[in-house]
C-alpha cells in the first residue's frame, strides 16, 4: 500500500478496516442481483448506499480501479467507507470515462435527484431523511474539489488531479473532460436540494442552497439581458447584490421560502432584514407569514386573533355537506402510501389545518391549557384525520393539567408505537389499524413522553393503594428509554446541523431526566415523608441552565408540579416548584408577557407563596405595564399604606429603640420569633422601598417625606445593597436637576462655560447632593462584598461612583487654575469662596472614595480597571494618589488577572503614565512579597512582565516587507508558566449571583480555580493582510490547547476604533460563550 494512501487512511480512521482486503488473494465477484435507480427499492440506508457504491466500483476506469474493486466486499457492510469512497467513483466515472454522454452519469444524475424527491414526498420518513443527508454531503466535498481545482476545462492544463482534489496522489486529468464534472455538478438544482434540506430540518443548509439559487437566477437574467443588447426587459432584475450597502430585491416566492427556513432558524435579526426586504419590494406580508411571525415573536394573543379570523373565513367557505379538509390534512393518514400533492409551493393563507393547530398551541402558550384541551375535544369530533393531527399537543395540555383519564382515552386512540428495527426507536404509530408515521420528531417525543407520565402516574396512585404497580413501573422504565433512543437519534444528527436545532431535543432530555428523578423521589418520599433529600438543592440551578424561553421552560415548570402532586407536596420539592415558577415570572414580565407573568403568580400562590410576598410580585407585574397607580394601590390594599408616616413603620417593626428593637421586647424573643421578625422586617423593606421608588416616578411625593422612607428601608435591612443604590439614584436625581436649574441660569443670564464652572462650584445644595449619592453608591459597594452583590448592581453603582468622583475632582482642579496671577491681580471674595467650596467637595469626595478602597473588594475595584487607567495621570494629584492605591490593591489581590492591563502600563511610552505604571508594579510586588509563600510566583511575574510586554512591542512595531509567515521569539527568559492565558473566561469576574457557582458551603471565589496557564509561545507567526502588518500569534496552554491572539500597533491610526472592535468582539464573544 502506497505510503500516501496509508497516511490518508489513517486520518481517515479506516485503515484496520481496508488493509487486510488490500493483500488478500480472494476475488469478489460483482453480483448486484438489482439495476438502478436503487433508491426505488425501499431498502434501508445501510443496504442503498453499499448497493450504489458496488455498482460503481464495477464501472470506474481511471488509475485507482483497483484499489476500488479491492474494497468492493466491505462497502456492503460498512456504509462509513462506502460514504468514504463515494465521491472518489463518482469523480472517477465524471472524469475518466471515456463515453461522452455516459449511461453511467445519467445513473448518478437520477439517483442523487431521486433521493431528494423521494425525501419530499416522504417527509417524515427517517430513512429517506438519512439518504438525503448522504447526498449533502456528498455534494459538499465534490464541490470543495471543484472550487480547489478550479473550473472549465483550462484547470486540466494548470494542475494535476491530486487524489481527486487533495493533495496526495499525482495523476492529470483527461483533456477534454472538465466540462463533463462541471454539467454533472451543476445538473441537480439549488432549488430541489434547498427544499430537500428544508424537510430534512436542515435550515441552514436550505438557506445556504436557497441562497445560491437566488444568486444563480440573478446571474442567469443578467446575462440575457446583456445578450439582448439592451432590448429586453430589465424590470425584474436587480443590479444590486447587497454588497454595497442595498438590500436586493426579493420576489414574493423567494421572501416565502426565506421566511419560512429564517423563523426554523430562530433567527429574529435575519427575519427583521427580510421585512426590510419586503417593504423594499412592496410587498405586504402574506397571513402565513404574518402568523409566523408572531408567533416567532411570541405574540401569542395576535396569533390566536388570525388563527380564530382564518378559522372564520374557511367556515364561511365550508359546504354545507361538513367540513372540506385541505390537502395536508387529507393525506396525514396515508403518507406512508407515497401519495402526495404536486403542489410544492407556499399557500397565501393559513390552512384549516393549520388554523385549528394555531389556535391550539397559542392557547397552550398564553397558559389557558383547559381551554387548549376542551377546544381539540371539540373540533377532533369533526374530523378525525385533524384530531389525530394535533393529538400531540392535546396530549401535552392533559398531562398538564393532570388529567390522567382523558390522559389514557387519548393515548388508547394513539395505538402502540411501532419500531422499524427490534432495538430502534419508535418511528409510527398504529391508528386505526393503520401505521401513521406522519409525526415530526418532536411530536413523537411528545406522545412517548406522555405514555410515560401517564405511566409514572398510574403507578404512584398503585403505590398509595398499598399494590406494588410492578406492571407500570416496568412500562414506565420502557417509555422513558423509547423515548431517550428517540431524542439521543435525532440529536444526533441535529447536533451536526446547528445549536439552535438541536437545543429542543437537549431540553427533552433535560424533562426525561427530571421525570426519573420525580420517580426516585417519589419512592423515597412512599418509604420516608420526613427525610430529605440532596436532589432538590439542584433542581433550581437546573433550572436556570435553561434558556430563559417561556416556550422551553413552560413544559418543565407543568412537570415540576405534576411531580410535586404525586409526591404529596413534599416540602423540599415544593420550595424548588415555587422558586423555579417565580423565576419563570420575572421572565415572562422582563419579555412584557404579563399575562403569563400573572398566570405564574396564580400558580404561585398555589403553591404556598405567602400572601404579603405575593402582593409585591403582582404589584411589580403592575409597575412593569406602566400602571404605576395600580402598583402602588395594590401594595396599599396588601395592609402597608403608602401614605403611612415612617415613624409609625418604626414603631410597628420594633426599630424605635436601637437596634435590638422598641421597648426592650427584641431582646426577650425566641432564636424562631426572630427568625420570624427578620423575614417580616425583609419583606417589609421590600415593600417600602418599591413603594418609595415609585412614588417618585409618579411624581407624587418628592423631597424629606421620600428620604425619611429611604432611610426607613435601610433601617430595615442595612447590608441590603439595593437600598442605598436605590438612595444614591435618588440623590442623583436630585443633582441633575440642580445641575440643569444652574445650567438655566447660567445660560439666561449670558454666562460662559467658566460661569457655569463657577455656579457649580459655588451650589452648597448641589455639593450636597453629590456627597450623598457618592457615599450611598460606596456604602453600597461595601455591604455588597463577600459575593452578595448583583452584577446589574455592580455595573450600575461603581462606574457612576467614579464618574462623579472625577468629574467634581476636576471642576475643583479647574477652579483653582482660574485664580488669578501676579501680585497685583485680586481675587473677589465671591471668587474665592467658590474657590474654597470647590477644595471642600473635592476633599469631602476623596474621602469618601479614600474610606471605601480598603472596604470594597478588590475583584469589585477589578471591573473598572478601564476608568480607573485612563485616570491614572489626575490634575489633582491627591486624586491620582488614590487611584494608584486602588491600582495596587486590585494588582496585590489579583496579581495573574491584573498584570495584562495594569503591567503593561510600566511600558507605556508615555512618560508620566509609565513611571506611574513602575510605582503600582513596584508596590504590589513589595506588598505580595512580605506575604511570601505562593505569592512568591506572582512576584516573578511581575517581573517578568515588563520583558513579555516588550518583546510584544517589538514584535507589533516589526514591519514585514511581505505578507507571510515570519519566526519570533516571544518570552525568551521569561517563566511563562506564571501567567494565565488572557482567555474572557479567565480575565472576567464571576458574580456569586450566577448560578452554578455558589453553595451555601463553599466559599466564594471571584475567578476560575484552574485557569490554564501559559506553556510556550510558537515561533510562527502569521502577519495579517493590512496596513498595519498585524501578527497572529499562537499561544500553547499547560492543558494541550492552541490559542490565538491578535498583535497589532496602531502608530498613526485611531486606536478608538481597536478597542470598539475589542469591546463588540466582547459582546461577540459572552453571546457565543467563546473565549
Amino acid at each position: 500500500m502506497p505510503d500516501e494512501l496509508a497516511k490518508v487512511l489513517v486520518d481517515r480512521g479506516i485503515l484496520e478496516t481496508v488493509a487486510p482486503y488490500w493483500s488478500t488473494k480472494y476475488e469478489f465477484i460483482d453480483r448486484v442481483s438489482k439495476k438502478p435507480p436503487f433508491y426505488k427499492y425501499g431498502l434501508t440506508f445501510e443496504r442503498w448506499i453499499g448497493l450504489w457504491s458496488r455498482y460503481l466500483i464495477a464501472r470506474v476506469s481511471g488509475p485507482f480501479k483497483e484499489v476500488f474493486r479491492a474494497c468492493t466486499g466491505v462497502v456492503r457492510y460498512s456504509p462509513d467507507i462506502a460514504l468514504f469512497l463515494l465521491p472518489y467513483l463518482i469523480l472517477d466515472i465524471w472524469v475518466f470515462n471515456e463515453d461522452k454522454v455516459s449511461f453511467e452519469i445519467g445513473v448518478i444524475r437520477r439517483e442523487m435527484i431521486g433521493v431528494l424527491e423521494r425525501t419530499r414526498r416522504n417527509s417524515r420518513d427517517g430513512t429517506s431523511t438519512v439518504m438525503a443527508q448522504a447526498i449533502f454531503r456528498l455534494l459538499d466535498v465534490l464541490w470543495s474539489w471543484v472550487h480547489r481545482g478550479g473550473e472549465g476545462a483550462s484547470s486540466a492544463k494548470r494542475r494535476p488531479l491530486d487524489r481527486f482534489g487533495e493533495p496526495g496522489f499525482k495523476s492529470d486529468w483527461p483533456k477534454g473532460r472538465m466540462h463533463v464534472r462541471d454539467q454533472s455538478m451543476n445538473c441537480i438544482g439549488k432549488l430541489a436540494l434547498a427544499k430537500a434540506a428544508f424537510i430534512c430540518s436542515a435550515y441552514s443548509r436550505a438557506l445556504k442552497y436557497y441562497e445560491m439559487h437566488v444568486r444563480d437566477e440573478r446571474l442567469s437574467n443578467m446575462k440575457h439581458f446583456a445578450s439582448s443588447a439592451g432590448g429586453g426587459d430589465d424590470s425584474q432584475i436587480d443590479w444590486s447584490d447587497g454588497v454595497n450597502g442595498q438590500l436586493p430585491r426579493l420576489t414574493q416566492e423567494e421572501i416565502a421560502f426565506l421566511h419560512c427556513t429564517l423563523v426554523q432558524m430562530d433567527d429574529p435579526d435575519a427575519i427583521d432584514g427580510l421585512q426590510s426586504a419586503r417593504r423594499l419590494a412592496d410587498f405586504s406580508p402574506r397571513e402565513r407569514e404574518h402568523v409566523a411571525e408572531l408567533a416567532h415573536q411570541g405574540s401569542w394573543e395576535e396569533a390566536l386573533d388570525l388563527y380564530e379570523a382564518s378559522l372564520n373565513n374557511h367556515s364561511m367557505r365550508e359546504s354545507s355537506h361538513g367540513l372540506v379538509l385541505p390537502q395536508r390534512a387529507k393525506r396525514l393518514l396515508r403518507a406512508d402510501s407515497g401519495a402526495t400533492s404536486e403542489d410544492d409551493g407556499y399557500q397565501d393563507r393559513v390552512t384549516t389545518w393549520e388554523a385549528h393547530h394555531g389556535v391550539l398551541t397559542s392557547l397552550l402558550n398564553l397558559g389557558h391549557i383547559e381551554t387548549a384541551l376542551q377546544n381539540y375535544k371539540g373540533f377532533a369530533q369533526k374530523s378525525r384525520a385533524m384530531a389525530v393531527s394535533s393529538l400531540p399537543v392535546a396530549l401535552e395540555a392533559a398531562w398538564q393539567l393532570q388529567k390522567w383519564d382523558d390522559l389514557e382515552f387519548l393515548l388508547k386512540s394513539c395505538g402502540a408505537p411501532e419500531r422499524a428495527k427490534k432495538d430502534g426507536p419508535a418511528s409510527a404509530f398504529r391508528i386505526d389499524g393503520r401505521l401513521f408515521s406522519s409525526w415530526a420528531t418532536h411530536d413523537r417525543v411528545k406522545v412517548l413522553f406522555s405514555r410515560a407520565v401517564l405511566s409514572l402516574a398510574r403507578w404512584t396512585q398503585g403505590l398509595r393503594a398499598g399494590g406494588g404497580a410492578l406492571a407500570e413501573l416496568q412500562a414506565f422504565q420502557e417509555h422513558l428509554d423509547g423515548t431517550r433512543l428517540l431524542v439521543m437519534q435525532s440529536l444526533s444528527a441535529a447536533a451536526m446541523e446547528s445549536y439552535e436545532r438541536s437545543y429542543p431535543l437537549a431540553v427533552s432530555l433535560h424533562m426525561l431526566r427530571e421525570l426519573e428523578i420525580g420517580q426516585e423521589t417519589i419512592l423515597r418520599v412512599h418509604e420516608d415523608p420526613i427525610k430529605s433529600f440532596s436532589e432538590f438543592s439542584d433542581l433550581h440551578r437546573r433550572f436556570e441552565l435553561t434558556r430563559p424561553s417561556l416556550g422551553i421552560r413552560a413544559p418543565l415548570l407543568a412537570l415540576r408540579r405534576a411531580i410535586l402532586d404525586l409526591t404529596g407536596r413534599h416540602g423540599q420539592m415544593l420550595e424548588s416548584a415555587r422558586t423555579s415558577t417565580l423565576t419563570q415570572a420575572k421572565i415572562a414580565c422582563y419579555q412584557r408577557n404579563f399575562r403569563v407573568a400573572q398566570q405564574e403568580l396564580r400558580w404561585a400562590r398555589q403553591l404556598g407563596l405567602p400572601a404579603d410576598e405575593l402582593h409585591l410580585k403582582e404589584a411589580k407585574v403592575l409597575h412593569a405595564q406602566g400602571k404605576v397607580f395600580d402598583g402602588l394601590m395594590h401594595l396599599e390594599g396588601s395592609g402597608f399604606g403608602v401614605q403611612t408616616e415612617a415613624e409609625k413603620l418604626r414603631l410597628q417593626y420594633g426599630l424605635g429603640a436601637g437596634e435590638e428593637g422598641g421597648n426592650g421586647k427584641a431582646a426577650d424573643q425566641k432564636p424562631s420569633e426572630r427568625l420570624t421578625s427578620a423575614f417580616r422586617r425583609k419583606r417589609a423593606a421590600k415593600k417600602l422601598l418599591y413603594s418609595t421608588v415609585w412614588l417618585t416616578e409618579a411624581g407624587l411625593k418628592h423631597g424629606n417625606e421620600i428620604l425619611d422612607r429611604f432611610d426607613l428601608a435601610i433601617e430595615m435591612q442595612p447590608s441590603w445593597p439595593k437600598a442605598y443604590f436605590a438612595l444614591a439614584r435618588y440623590y442623583d436625581l436630585l443633582l441633575e436637576a440642580r445641575r440643569r436649574e444652574i445650567e438655566m441660569q447660567v445660560s439666561a443670564s449670558g454666562g460662559t462655560e467658566g460661569s457655569l464652572e463657577a455656579g457649580l462650584a459655588g451650589d452648597l445644595s448641589l455639593h450636597g447632593y453629590v456627597k450623598a449619592a457618592m457615599s450611598n453608591y460606596a456604602r453600597g459597594l461595601e455591604v455588597g462584598s463577600g459575593g452578595a452583590l448583583k452584577s446589574k448592581q455592580l455595573f450600575q453603582a461603581l462606574p457612576r461612583l467614579l464618574t462623579l468622583w472625577f468629574e467634581f475632582s476636576s471642576l475643583a482642579a479647574a477652579v483653582a487654575l482660574s485664580k488669578p496671577k501676579g501680585k497685583k491681580r485680586h481675587e473677589s471674595r465671591g471668587a474665592r469662596e467658590k474657590r474654597q467650596l470647590s477644595s471642600a467637595l473635592r476633599e469631602g469626595c476623596n474621602d469618601i472614595i479614600a474610606q471605601s478602597v480598603p472596604r470594597v473588594e478588590g475583584h469589585l475595584w477589578y471591573t473598572a480597571q478601564a476608568q480607573l487607567l485612563s485616570r491614572v495621570t489626575h490634575s489633582s494629584e491627591d486624586v491620582a494618589q488614590i487611584v494608584v492605591k486602588i491600582l495596587i490593591k486590585i494588582l496585590k489581590e489579583h496579581t495573574l488577572q491584573a498584570i495584562w492591563t495594569i503591567g503593561a502600563l510600566a511600558n507605556s511610552e508615555h512618560d508620566e503614565r509609565k513611571v506611574q505604571g513602575s510605582r503600582i508594579v513596584q508596590a504590589a510586588a513589595r506588598l505580595l512579597r512580605n506575604t511570601g509563600g505562593e505569592c512568591m510566583q506572582h512576584v516573578q511575574a511581575l517581573r517578568d512582565s515588563s520583558n513579555l510586554f516588550r518583546s510584544f512591542v517589538k514584535l507589533a512595531s516589526f514591519l514585514p516587507s511581505e505578507v507571510g509567515n515570519i519566526t519570533a521569539s516571544i518570552g525568551t527568559g521569561v517563566r511563562l508558566e506564571n501567567f494565565i492565558v488572557p482567555t474572557q473566561s479567565a480575565l472576567s469576574v464571576q458574580f456569586a449571583s450566577q448560578s452554578g457557582r455558589r453553595s451555601a458551603d463553599t466559599v466564594y471565589e471571584p475567578f476560575l480555580d484552574h485557569a490554564p496557564r501559559i506553556r510556550r509561545f510558537l515561533p510562527e507567526v502569521d502577519v495579517m493582510r493590512s496596513k498595519a502588518k498585524p501578527k497572529k500569534i499562537y499561544c500553547e496552554t499547560d492543558d494541550g490547547m492552541l490559542v490565538k491572539f491578535l498583535c497589532k500597533r496602531e502608530e498613526k491610526g485611531d486606536l478608538r476604533k481597536d478597542s470598539r472592535l475589542m469591546e463588540w468582539s466582547i459582546v461577540v464573544n459572552r453571546l457565543l460563550n467563546q473565549d
